[in-house]
């Protein structure tokens, strides 16, 4: 929903199905204006990956800080449902915005600020 609601105005958007998968898009297509993540990812299959994983990207901070050794400027959001998200955010991560779900309106005023307002050429 998301997605439509940004590419409808005028936002090229790239998807991803699970965490490790956005790493790879990010590497390939990088910069971006922005990168949106949900906090919690899932595996290519739709399942969580096991805790004994731990190469596979588990959430959006993980995402955040594998984005932010390929580029330290990067404007990440991260979305989520979880309560208590900024006490787990490393010092690092500090200028992360959170949105809480559903964020559509709030994503859409974040993405015309100045600073996102660059876009990828079509």
């Amino acid at each position: 929903m998301i997605a439509t609601i940004c590419k409808s105005r005028g936002f090229d958007v790239i998807q991803a199905c699970c965490g490790d998968e956005a790493l790879k898009l990010y590497r390939k297509y990088r910069p971006f204006a922005l990168v949106l993540s949900d906090f919690y990812w899932y595996n290519a299959a739709g399942i969580e990956p096991p805790l004994s994983d731990t190469k596979t990207i588990r959430h959006g901070i993980q995402l955040a800080l594998a984005i932010r050794k390929l580029a330290p400027a990067q404007n990440i959001v991260i979305h989520t449902g979880a309560l208590n998200l900024l006490e787990q955010m490393p010092k690092e991560l500090d200028d992360v915005r959170i949105l809480e779900k559903p964020p559509v309106a709030e994503l859409v005023r974040i993405a015309r600020e100045p600073r996102y307002s660059q876009r990828r050429p079509r």
